[in-house]
């Protein structure tokens, strides 16, 4: 498996993770390389939520080294289509006029813990 998961595939990644060869903490790390190297010229994000993704990365870590299974994707860094809201952050949905004003929940399908969680 190559040290740079953020090649990967989501199997391989969350397999890594569970399996102790790398870490949660460690993964969001390739992905946010990657976004970093790629973005520019791709130009694919509005809105890279690092501080969220990293203390997230944390809890996985914290909650697999307690001997709790994380769930199956645990250790997968993931990407929202700006079509969904996310509290904090403003959801464009291709639209250009709404750009500041964000939104004071998150929707219900994405994770529990993710919709809960405070804006980084």
């Amino acid at each position: 498996m190559s040290s740079d998961l953020g090649a990967s595939g989501a199997l391989a990644i969350a397999a890594a993770v569970r399996a102790g060869k790398t870490t949660r903490t460690k993964s969001p790390w390739d992905a946010l390389k990657r976004i970093d190297a790629f973005d520019g010229t791709l130009n694919c994000f509005t809105e890279v939520l690092a501080t969220r993704a990293l203390a997230e990365a944390r809890h996985v870590d914290e909650t697999i080294a307690r001997g709790t299974d994380p769930g199956p994707l645990a250790g997968v860094p993931f990407a929202v289509k700006n079509l969904l809201d996310i509290q904090g952050i403003p959801t464009l949905a291709g639209r250009r006029f709404v750009r500041g004003r964000t939104h004071p929940r998150t929707m219900p399908h994405l994770s529990p813990r993710y919709a809960a969680q405070e804006p980084c």
